[in-house]
């Protein structure tokens, strides 16, 4: 009797986070304030872990003084000094 051993690996895609990002409102002028919002959609039914990304404002834009930057992800570190030029978010969990 002859016994045949296989191994398979498994390649399941991984949904990929979706990312968007609005101004609200959308257009301003000098000295008028903005509210910057990112949202991340995680199309997958399993928790998303180790999301980091930061961005850079438009050129003539700063972060307002005192920021009032603020993140609802689970164990977030965001990033958004007070006149600074962008932000930064790093999130360990979904």
């Amino acid at each position: 009797m002859a016994v045949l051993a296989v191994a398979v690996s498994a390649h399941a895609q991984v949904p990929i986070p979706e990312f968007s990002k609005t101004f609200s409102p959308d257009t301003i002028g000098p000295g008028s304030v903005t509210v910057l919002q990112f949202d991340i959609i995680n199309p997958d039914t399993q928790p998303v872990s180790d999301i980091d990304f930061s961005d850079a404002l438009p050129a003539g834009m700063t972060i307002a003084t005192p920021a009032s930057a603020f993140s609802n992800c689970t164990d977030a570190a965001l990033s958004a000094p007070d006149g600074g030029l962008g932000s930064e978010l790093r999130a360990r969990a979904s």
